[in-house]
């Protein structure tokens, strides 16, 4: 199977044929220790429109881990979507599993994912913490990373086929630099198993807008 895209200029009333994006190659998501299902966004893509018209698509993906783990990937298009870059890896820490990404681009042309990882586990196999980080680019080649929300414990989450905070992760910006992020996160509460919190991100310094790239893809 693959990922791809479809396009309308008459406001939805038809469509273009599909154009493929890339290959989809996922494993998913599991506890490390135990082998248990992290119920993630291995299934879904998600998409963001630029300013100057690019597109951006993000999605998990194993392709540069040999099949082992899900890393972070993405691709741009300049035309409209008719053609797409070679992807890209998002994540800072390829070597531990990645899921769940989300996409959107500023006024000023930077391109933003967030997505969770495993970093933070430990080898204890009674837990699972996942910290939730938002990495920036102009380029999607090189990323500046931040952390936005965790270590979350896992297993404190609903077991839905897995361990599972919701289909409730976005993420869309607020300015040039600025970005409001909404995540799942779990709680201690056995009665309450998860919130949804809205995030505001504002980096450190004021963001200057995005000029081209001669390394852009």
């Amino acid at each position: 199977s693959w990922w791809g895209v479809m396009t309308s200029r008459d406001k939805g009333v038809t469509w273009s044929a599909p154009v493929r994006i890339a290959t989809k190659v996922t494993v998913g998501t599991r506890d490390p220790h135990t082998g248990k299902r992290v119920r993630d966004g291995s299934d879904y893509g998600a998409i963001a429109v630029a300013p100057n018209g690019d597109l951006w698509v993000t999605w998990q993906d194993a392709r540069y881990t040999l099949l082992t783990l899900d890393n972070i990937l993405v691709s741009r298009s300049r035309d409209g979507g008719q053609t797409w870059s070679t992807p890209s890896v998002v994540n800072r820490v390829p070597t531990t599993a990645a899921f769940t990404p989300g996409i959107a681009v500023d006024p000023g042309g930077r391109v933003a994912v967030t997505y969770h990882d495993l970093r933070t586990n430990t080898s204890d196999p009674a837990t699972l913490p996942a910290s939730v980080w938002l990495a920036t680019s102009c380029d999607g080649v090189n990323w500046a990373e931040m952390a936005v929300a965790g270590p979350l414990e896992m297993t404190m989450a609903p077991d839905a086929n897995g361990w599972f905070l919701g289909d409730y992760q976005g993420l869309f910006a607020t300015g040039t630099g600025q970005w409001m992020a909404v995540q799942t996160v779990t709680s201690a509460d056995t009665a309450n198993r998860t919130d949804v919190k809205a995030i505001r991100i504002r980096p450190a310094g004021a963001a200057a807008p995005c000029t081209e790239s001669t390394s852009a893809p």
